[in-house]
């Protein structure tokens, strides 16, 4: 019993000199993996775009599955590794800080056993809640098959489970509309429902039920090619973070939406190279 509670616990694991340090009040930005990969692609743009990023370390967890792999260089150089010296390497879940704007981003690289991704989920939470952070900002994607009438226009809509909180009067300002709730039902008593979206009905719910501000970025996308995709919720998030710093909030919802967004590298020709226009 102790070796499995043991196992399922979320575990941090810091590299290089600064390790994690104290990030009480921070924002955190996580994905949920989901439909079209949408919220992942979207940190990695991140990751590779925002300035002030380093890498802190990694969580492990008995529900990853185990990924390892070379990083890329990235826009600010958060892997800062010498010329001679082996660039960091990324896992299964990476975290990555960035003190001046107090962000904690994570980036989850790979999915979840199908029987302790509840313990995942609720191991998450428990980890946010110790570290102290102020408000969480979960990506994510939703089937966009799956979309009431009142969410066809812009895919991407927002969910916030504390009203009225600063992160929805941003989100409203850089042009967001709440996602539509359908009526409730026995299996929905509050009807939030995120078709396709993994782990993020529940893991709201869970914040929520600790007490942890959360705001949901929800994109309704398909399987295959969300790069585009992947930009616009990038834009958005970086929105948010920029509003709650000391930039004015007119020129953050500028910058952000303005700014040209760096592509990483193992991107190029993922999905073979571009079409030749003569041919249509």
């Amino acid at each position: 019993g102790s070796r499995q509670a043991r196992q399922a616990s979320m575990e941090f694991h810091g590299c290089g000199e600064g390790g994690l340090g104290e990030v009480a009040g921070f924002v955190a930005v996580l994905p949920s993996v989901s439909i079209g990969n949408v919220a992942q692609l979207a940190v990695e743009l991140l990751v590779h775009n925002r300035s002030g990023l380093r890498l802190a370390g990694h969580l492990s967890h008995a529900a990853l599955l185990p990924f390892v792999g070379p990083s890329e260089p990235a826009a600010d150089g958060w892997n800062t590794a010498g010329k001679d010296d082996p660039q960091p390497l990324l896992t299964s879940m990476d975290v990555f800080v960035d003190v001046k704007n107090q962000v904690l981003l994570l980036q989850q690289r790979a999915p979840c056993r199908k029987r302790l991704r509840e313990d995942f989920r609720r191991d998450l939470v428990a980890w946010l809640v110790a570290s102290k952070v102020s408000s969480v900002i979960l990506l994510t994607g939703c089937d966009a098959s799956q979309r009431v009438d009142a969410d066809f226009g812009d895919p991407l809509k927002y969910v916030a489970m504390t009203p009225g909180r600063p992160l929805e009067a941003a989100a409203q300002a850089l042009g967001c509309s709440p996602m539509a709730t359908p009526p409730p039902s026995e299996s929905r008593p509050d009807g939030l429902t995120l078709v396709g979206g993994g782990m993020s009905r529940l893991f709201l719910k869970d914040c929520q039920q600790a007490s942890l501000e959360v705001f949901a970025i929800v994109y309704f996308c398909a399987p295959g090619d969300n790069a585009g995709h992947a930009v616009r919720m990038a834009q958005v998030a970086d929105g948010l973070l920029k509003q709650r710093g000391e930039q004015d909030k007119a020129t953050a919802d500028a910058d952000s939406m303005s700014m040209s967004w760096r592509m990483p590298p193992s991107w190029r020709l993922l999905y073979g190279s571009l079409t030749d226009p003569s041919l249509w």
